[in-house]
């Protein structure tokens, strides 16, 4: 009897040995997979922002208790401008996030986004596993590994918290670095009160100068009238230029392309204003009538620029709950918070065009 309770005991031990064995191999390869990860451009067309690249770039080679916060407009090139700094580091891992349930097992979803095994990954909940493994990557890089999480459009507030909840425990252990892409400005509003913990970076659209460079690079011939017609009326985001780009090499006109994006603008802004109502922050019922009301406010303003401290001097009071509406309940953007000057803009010189038609037209009375 003694014989037959000996030998469970030993095959009880020898089977959580090998268990103790496999997961310390298991955590080996996924520390590997770390080190070795990587991410390259999207595009082989890119004008150098060299300031902006320079600013993320500071902040993936350090060690710091600050997250960073990538935010601007759709198509500004925000995912473009951190692969570019990224690009020459080793133990950087790019994950896109669009679901809630990404967020809730974020280790999970950034293992598997290195090429952990999947198994393994799913053991990795909390963020004290996840720094164990990030800290072991960076006593082999010399660095700390960097985190790259490209937030979708479609992820709603709550899960944009979530996130940025993790994403502080996670660079408060100094294991690693974390840089939040945001796919809008009016996601920046689902963002932690915790300013002293985190560094926003914001892509800006380019320069003329830049918007020209960029052209030139494309091969792009219209004329100087033609592009500055595109520059006034559209503006000079990349994605913009790269649209335009795409239009006249398959023989649009720059003129109709131009005259679509405005149109385009315009019934986005009719659309708000055929709203009947909209439920934006505390319930607030919100109607077209405030969108309405919130063009004609921005059109008039100086420089058609409306800093928020002036709120209690507009028609419609609440910008932040008018983008909250919209980025919560509609597809589309007509303003735009611009984080460095802290004020609201049109969400593009399209629909600042747009404003303008409409309101020669009487709609915004």
């Amino acid at each position: 009897m003694a014989f037959f309770v000996a030998g469970i005991l030993t095959a009880t031990a020898g089977g959580i040995y090998e268990l103790h064995q496999q997961y310390y191999t298991d955590e080996r390869k996924a520390v590997a997979k770390l080190v070795a990860s990587r991410v390259s451009p999207l595009s082989e067309h890119y004008i150098e922002r060299q300031e902006l690249k320079e600013r993320v770039e500071s902040r993936l080679a350090q060690a710091s208790t600050e997250y960073t916060v990538v935010v601007g407009p759709r198509g500004c090139g925000k995912s473009e401008l951190v692969r570019r700094a990224a690009m020459n580091k080793a133990g950087v891992v790019r994950v896109q996030l669009h679901t809630a349930d990404q967020a809730n097992h974020l280790w999970h979803h950034v293992l598997k986004a290195a090429g952990v095994d999947s198994d393994f990954a799913k053991t990795i909940d909390t963020v004290d596993e996840m720094a164990k493994l990030t800290g072991a990557a960076a006593q082999q890089l010399g660095t700390v590994p960097t985190v790259v999480l490209e937030v979708g459009r479609g992820v709603d507030n709550d899960t944009i918290k979530s996130i940025a909840r993790d994403t502080k425990d996670l660079v408060e252990t100094q294991t690693a670095s974390v840089v939040l892409v945001l796919s809008d400005a009016s996601a920046a509003y689902a963002l932690p009160e915790d300013p002293a913990r985190r560094m926003e970076i914001w892509g800006e659209d380019f320069t003329l100068k830049q918007a020209n460079e960029y052209l030139d690079l494309r091969e792009f011939t219209p004329d100087t009238e033609e592009r500055r017609g595109l520059f006034e009326r559209v503006g000079t985001r990349p994605a913009d230029l790269v649209s335009a780009v795409y239009a006249v090499q398959h023989r649009v006109k720059l003129e109709d392309y131009v005259k679509f994006r405005v149109a385009m603008a315009k019934e986005e802004m009719e659309a708000m204003f055929s709203v009947q109502k909209f439920h934006a922050v505390a319930d607030v019922p919100l109607s077209g009538d405030a969108f309405r009301n919130t063009v004609r406010t921005l059109l008039t303003a100086h420089g058609h620029s409306l800093p928020r401290t002036s709120f209690g001097r507009a028609p419609m009071a609440n910008f932040k709950a008018v983008n909250l509406a919209m980025k919560q309940e509609a597809s589309s953007h007509i303003l735009l918070y611009h984080a460095p000057t802290q004020a609201y803009r049109f969400y593009s010189n399209a629909h600042l065009q747009a404003a303008r038609e409409l309101d020669a037209s009487g709609a915004l009375e």
